[in-house]
């Protein structure tokens, strides 16, 4: 802070602030409660939901110990320290703090603040097994407080970026409901059929033939997995993709390892535009996954838990593939057919890969298919780039009106 702007602050143990604020400790603005612990017997259902330390509800009760528009901030476990605003009256578990506050305080404006700081809350953890956050260490934690009636401003400002935000959810979950929709309509109807056939797979329309990917696959190439740093490539170096880079038809080449220099010459396959790749060794939930690649990357390779396939593009839309491999019906068929004695980690082989049968229409039908359900991924994907910018665009408020720097 330049010298000029200083005359309008002072310094605190928590750095500048504005002179008209105070700072407090939580203790001397809110009362710190620690909830009541019901049995799993009594979270089985109920109107009101349970918070007992975690970030999300961990059942539901038919009573309520806790207001709507109450703070509570989590006292136990990994999540220790993570704070939530609560609209709804709920119950507050024997691993959760809530606060209740005192006269001049706005509850919206101090949940942003600690919402703020709560890398801070979680610093405070203790214990090496099950941390938890002490309730002394809480109320000894100090909070900047500006006059009520900037409070109130400040909490109108976030709270529209905050309505923005869970709009934009809304319109993701919606959409991404409306595609599984979509998905079922033409994987196993097609466009425009009057006609269906009874398969093996179900019915299809009576144009479509059924294919096994044996039929239409050119070649299967595994990875090499080679010694890494557990830090994305840039763009001058070569980097080793993470199993979790493809999942649900998706393929997300930020997920990946640089390479360690001296492992560069035993990296052998490369990632190549309009193929497939497939994890072949996952756990139980994840193997099979497989992800569309749009186009080259030639700085990034596969792991020996990773298949890159080629198809026969002549007959094949490799985006159409794709998409009814990560259809549910599909994709449960291959985990379905992992092997493997552990229980959390599963193999798929190549025999089983190839024999997979799927319904083919013919290739202008694929394309089609492939045209609109990539369409919707672009609303989905828009959608979540502008979550994106309101969460940077919060985060950049935040940064200037809980410190003071802009005024309002």
């Amino acid at each position: 802070m330049i010298e000029e702007e200083k005359k309008n602050f002072k310094k605190t143990e928590i750095g500048y602030i504005p002179i008209e604020w105070d700072l407090k400790k939580l203790n001397d603005i809110s009362e710190i409660t620690k909830g009541k612990q019901l049995s799993k017997l009594d979270m089985l259902g109920g109107e009101y939901y349970v918070l007992n330390g975690g970030q999300e509800p961990s059942g539901y009760h038919n009573e309520f110990n806790t207001d709507e528009n109450t703070i509570s901030i989590s006292e136990g476990g990994n999540s220790c320290g993570f704070v939530k605003f609560n609209k709804e009256r709920f119950w507050s578990g024997g691993h959760n703090y809530t606060l209740n506050l005192i006269d001049n305080v706005n509850v919206s404006f101090l949940y942003q603040n600690l919402k703020y700081q709560e890398k801070k809350i979680m610093s405070l953890r203790v214990g090496s097994g099950l941390p938890n956050i002490q309730k002394k260490a809480l109320q000894n934690f100090v909070v900047s407080l500006p006059p009520l009636k900037e409070q109130l401003k400040i909490a109108k400002i976030l709270s529209t970026v905050d309505d923005q935000i869970q709009q934009t959810n809304q319109l993701i979950e919606k959409t991404t409901e409306l595609k599984k929709g979509i998905m079922q309509e033409l994987l196993t109807k097609g466009i425009m059929h009057k006609k269906f056939k009874q398969t093996k797979m179900g019915e299809i329309p009576v144009e479509w033939k059924e294919a096994t990917l044996n039929s239409i696959i050119i070649g299967i190439e595994s990875g090499v997995s080679v010694n890494s740093e557990n830090r994305p490539a840039l763009n001058n170096e070569y980097g080793i993709l993470k199993t979790s880079s493809v999942t649900q038809g998706k393929f997300n080449a930020g997920e990946n390892k640089v390479i360690l220099d001296h492992e560069l010459s035993r990296a052998k396959v490369s990632v190549s535009s309009n193929t497939i790749i497939v994890s072949r060794m996952n756990t139980p939930a994840l193997v099979g996954e497989i992800g569309y690649v749009k186009d080259d990357i030639p700085n990034l390779f596969l792991p020996d838990r990773l298949w890159k396939v080629t198809f026969n593009k002549e007959i094949v839309d490799v985006k159409w593939l794709s998409d009814m491999l990560s259809y549910e019906k599909y994709s449960h068929l291959l985990k379905k057919e992992a092997t493997g004695t552990s229980n959390s980690m599963k193999n798929i082989s190549q025999n089983t890969f190839l024999k997979l049968r799927v319904p083919f229409p013919p290739l202008e039908e694929q394309k089609k298919i492939a045209a609109i359900l990539s369409s919707v991924d672009e609303d989905i994907k828009s959608h979540k780039q502008q979550k994106v910018q309101y969460e940077e665009l919060k985060k950049g408020l935040m940064q200037q009106l809980l410190n003071g720097k802009i005024r309002v």
